[in-house]
């Protein structure tokens, strides 16, 4: 078990996890299409375990879903001046489905 003082540091280059169905929620559609976002960028980050935005308690969650077979969530901030400042991605327990969408739409 890990001091609760030492860092996480999860990202690796291969893939945690399946991701399953990827779908997005219609305000993340809206928002890739009008500013020309890459919901990809996003799906990388989630899916080989770029966590940090979050802090180290939900790298450490988010480590254990992946390791217990539970739903994995992460929160990322947008960059520029868009109406909403972060998008959020959430892969299912059975990893059948990863779902992008805006924390407004949640």
């Amino acid at each position: 078990m890990k001091d609760s003082n030492e860092s996480v540091v999860v990202r690796t280059s291969k893939p945690l996890f399946a991701l399953g169905e990827v779908v997005m929620t219609s305000g993340v559609v809206e928002l890739i299409d009008r500013y020309n976002l890459n919901p990809e960028d996003y799906l990388n980050k989630h899916v080989h375990g770029d966590w940090h935005e979050m802090g180290e308690e939900h790298e450490r969650r988010n480590l254990e879903s992946v390791q217990l077979g539970l739903s994995i969530l992460s929160s990322f901030t947008l960059a520029g001046d868009f109406p909403e400042r972060r998008i959020c991605v959430m892969t299912q327990a059975d990893r059948s489905v990863t779902t992008l969408f805006l924390p407004m739409e949640y």
